[in-house]
Order: structure tokens, then sequence, then C-alpha cells
């Protein structure tokens, strides 16, 4: 996958979890392994892909 302008090595898995106090909200977490660092991503979107949800977290980081 490219990422950040290279390619990079990614794993993931991506599941889709009730999450909150009193108002619980399905959210779509994506476990990401990305050059062996490990992160863990959220989105309210359970319309997006794993892969869309990996490149949207690199976009505020991007040039």
């Amino acid at each position: 996958m490219e990422l950040y302008g290279k390619k990079e090595h990614v794993r993931y898995y991506s599941v889709d979890l009730l999450w909150g106090q009193k108002l619980y909200q399905e959210l779509r977490f994506v476990l990401a392994e990305i050059n062996g660092s490990q992160t863990i991503l959220a989105s309210t979107s359970l319309t997006l892909k794993s892969v869309s949800i990996i490149r949207l977290y690199q976009l505020p980081f991007s040039d």
C-alpha cells in the first residue's frame, strides 16, 4: 500500500463494535501494523473500507 508517498508493508484487521457510555454508537475499529508499528484507528463511518480509513488518517500528516 502506498502511504506518505512511498510503498509501505501494511497488515490490518477491522471490527465494528458498539462503543460509549449510556449512548452507544457503532464504530469501525481498524487495528493496523505499518512497517512493524502498531496503531488502532476508529471511524464513525461504517461504509468506509479499512484501507480507506488508513489512507484518511495519513492526510493530516502529508505535505
